[in-house]
C-alpha cells in the first residue's frame, strides 16, 4: 500500500493585524511588490483589495494613535508652545506598547494561501514580513513546497 500524503487544506482564516504590522515597512514593501507582480486574476484582485484596505486601515490608525496620544498624555512645550516631548515619558511609553498589539480586523479578507503566491518571487524577508496575511505556512515547513 502506497502512503499518500494529503494535500494540505485552505484554511480561510480572516485577516487581523496589529498597528506594528500595519506600520511595518517591510511587509508594505512586499505587499506593493505583490500588488506589481503577475498573478491569477482572482489572487491579483484580493491582493489589490488587501493593500487598499492597509492602507485605508494605517491612516484611521495613525490618526486614532494622535488622537490618544492627545487625550492621555500630558506633554512639555517650548517657548512657542509647542508640543516636545511627554510629561511622563514611560507612561507614554507604556501606552505606546499596548497601542502596538492592538488588532485591526480586515473585515472579508481572508489569508492569502502560501502556495496560490507560488509563482511570485519573494525573498525570504519579504516571506517573512507577509506572514501575518498567509495561512499554509506549515506546508513550507514541512519542505513540501512546489518549485
Amino acid at each position: 500500500m502506497t502512503n499518500v500524503t494529503p494535500i494540505a487544506k485552505k484554511q480561510e482564516e480572516k485577516i487581523e493585524l496589529t498597528y506594528a504590522e500595519l506600520q511595518n515597512q517591510a511587509f508594505i514593501g512586499a505587499i506593493r511588490k505583490l500588488v506589481n507582480t503577475e498573478l491569477p486574476l482572482q489572487l491579483g484582485y484580493k491582493l489589490s483589495r488587501i493593500k487598499d484596505k492597509l492602507e485605508s486601515e494605517s491612516k484611521l490608525a495613525q490618526k486614532a494613535w494622535a488622537e490618544i496620544m492627545e487625550k492621555r498624555i500630558e506633554w512639555n512645550q517650548d517657548e512657542s508652545g509647542k508640543k516636545t516631548t511627554p510629561k511622563d515619558k514611560e507612561a507614554a511609553d507604556k501606552l505606546l506598547a499596548e497601542w502596538m498589539n492592538v488588532k485591526f480586523d480586515f473585515g472579508k479578507w481572508t489569508k492569502i494561501y502560501v502556495q496560490d503566491l507560488h509563482t511570485a518571487k519573494l525573498t525570504p524577508l519579504e516571506l517573512e514580513a507577509l506572514k501575518p496575511i498567509l495561512s499554509g505556512l506549515e506546508t513550507l515547513e514541512e519542505g513540501k513546497e512546489n518549485g
